[in-house]
């Protein structure tokens, strides 16, 4: 693997710590490497995802990075998952971190959303305001595309709707495809710790699903404003197919996020990485080779960073 010893030595410097929720035997876990920075980054990571990229640490070590596990995404305790009614629940987890961690204390606070993650953070930063300075969208889920029918998509999203109010706790996951499949994770030469990684989804809930719809619904509608400013990674194309291999999105329908983006940012740059896969920083190539996916994304990052705009 690719930086192999690198990510070692990074992943030994980062704890780990349950915080107790109010009710119930459920905990935020965080990992989090703490190194007396005036600047840290709040990560919120996908469904059925974490923080895993050390070897993003380790290259931007000036700064101290909060990975948050969110309920009923990857955090399991006891073999149960708890229910999420809608995704602005999650923000009881980053309010926690901020709390615990004191968070208010930093120079300048940054937050990082991949996917299902990069919506949340989107909901979270139209709530609360004045907390974070900057923002990175790492393929953010901002729109679900079923079909390429905008009919079809409508009769399939009043479904889902009909469908959690009989069946509110309904397991789709065994129903979603591809997204229940890490295909190309395993079975690729992307950097990413493999044994790291869950081979096996969370339970993925009628509600949950319909929360998203609810929310992305809301940015269609414009009543979502963000104003600091955002840097957003997208692929340069879909790749949405059963059983098969192949650089872009496999998870996403790009065209249809992009589309959200003017409705919702005032300040934004939007970074499309070729050869990139759904989560930009599992991409192929050398982090220090910006003429890589992954050294084009870490380039552009560092770039945003220095940036006072």
């Amino acid at each position: 693997m690719m930086y192999k010893n690198n990510i070692y030595e990074e992943k030994i410097k980062f704890k780990k710590i349950y915080i107790p929720l109010h009710h119930g035997n459920y905990y935020v876990k965080v990992n989090y490497k703490k190194t007396n920075n005036n600047k840290c980054i709040v990560w919120l990571a996908g469904h059925n995802d974490y923080f895993y990229h050390y070897h993003f640490s380790n290259y931007f070590n000036d700064y101290d990075i909060y990975a948050i596990s969110f309920r009923n995404s990857h955090n399991k305790r006891i073999n149960n998952f708890h229910h999420i009614d809608n995704l602005t629940d999650y923000y009881t987890e980053i309010n926690l971190v901020i709390k615990k961690f004191n968070l208010i204390k930093y120079k300048e606070r940054i937050l990082y959303g991949h996917s299902t993650g990069g919506l949340i953070g989107t909901l979270y930063l139209n709530d609360n305001k004045h907390i974070f300075h900057k923002f990175i969208m790492n393929s953010p889920f901002l729109k679900l595309k079923m079909n390429d029918s905008y009919f079809n998509d409508f009769i399939l999203q009043n479904g889902i709707m009909k469908l959690v109010k009989y069946f509110p706790k309904l397991d789709i996951s065994p129903y979603t495809g591809h997204i229940s499949k890490l295909v190309i994770y395993l079975s690729s030469s992307y950097m990413i710790n493999k044994n790291m990684k869950k081979l096996k989804n969370s339970p993925l809930l009628s509600t949950w699903l319909a929360s998203i719809i609810e929310n992305q619904n809301r940015i269609s509608n414009n009543e979502i404003t963000i104003e600091i400013p955002t840097l957003i990674f997208f692929c340069n194309k879909s790749t949405i197919k059963f059983n098969k291999i192949d650089k872009g999105d496999n998870v996403i329908d790009v065209t249809s996020c992009i589309n959200q983006i003017p409705k919702i940012f005032k300040n934004y740059k939007l970074k499309i990485i070729k050869n990139s896969i759904h989560d930009m920083l599992c991409s192929d190539g050398n982090i220090h080779n910006r003429k890589t996916p992954i050294g084009n994304t870490f380039h552009t990052i560092e770039q945003f960073f220095h940036s006072n705009s």
